[in-house]
């Protein structure tokens, strides 16, 4: 069990501070993303909800938390790569972010 909690998480650094994301299982993340649609992917019920379900480190984020909105933004492309997207652009998104710090 826990070899398959770490599988399913990822060590990554958004704009210079470090993050523990994971998977959610398929079904809650399709779920979430219908509720997204659903409010036309309003910015602020996405990332709230990335925060809560995706985000394991550190622990009980809110939006509050960000000082910049970039950088939340930045966190919530990646993790919606992670979730939804193939790992080539996962890594892509990775490479660009680690560019940029």
């Amino acid at each position: 069990m826990e070899n398959e909690l770490k599988r399913n998480r990822e060590e990554i650094t958004v704009r210079g501070k470090d993050y523990t994301i994971q998977k959610l299982p398929t079904k809650q993340a399709l779920d979430l993303r219908t509720k997204w649609i659903k409010v036309d992917w309003d910015d602020l019920v996405v990332a709230e909800d990335i925060l809560k379900y995706w985000v394991v480190s550190p622990e009980k984020l809110s939006v509050n938390d960000f000082d910049v909105i970039p950088e939340l933004m930045d966190l919530v492309a990646i993790v919606i790569a992670y979730q939804y997207g193939e790992k080539k652009t996962f890594k892509e998104l990775m490479e660009k972010n680690k560019d940029e710090n």
